[in-house]
């Protein structure tokens, strides 16, 4: 038995994700609920198109090169190619946000 540090229920240990041989503090529960607030606030952010362009791109070159595990490298490919399809794509729209973006940046 083991509990979850962010609902506090004690559950079975098969209701927690091992990760690199340790089991996670919180369970499958909480962590599903995680990600999938997460993905909202990227969808938001990155706008309805260009995060199904980015997810799409992920798909598509985990499928190309499966032996990538590293999911930093994964997805920086992804968003660089999604970003290259939306420039394409979009070109007005897509300089516009970059220039807004760009002023957003605090500076150090």
């Amino acid at each position: 038995m083991k509990t979850c540090t962010v609902c506090g229920e004690t559950k079975q240990v098969a209701e927690f994700y091992v990760k690199n041989g340790k089991i996670m503090a919180s369970c499958k529960m909480c962590d599903r609920a995680r990600v999938q607030l997460s993905q909202a606030k990227q969808r938001k952010r990155m706008g309805e198109e260009a995060y199904l362009a980015h997810r799409a791109e992920i798909v598509r070159i985990s499928r190309l090169d499966p032996d990538v595990h590293d999911r930093t490298v994964l997805y920086s490919k992804a968003r660089g190619r999604a970003l290259e399809l939306l420039r394409k794509l979009y070109p007005e729209t897509f300089e516009k946000l970059l220039a807004e973006e760009r002023t957003n940046v605090p500076q150090p």
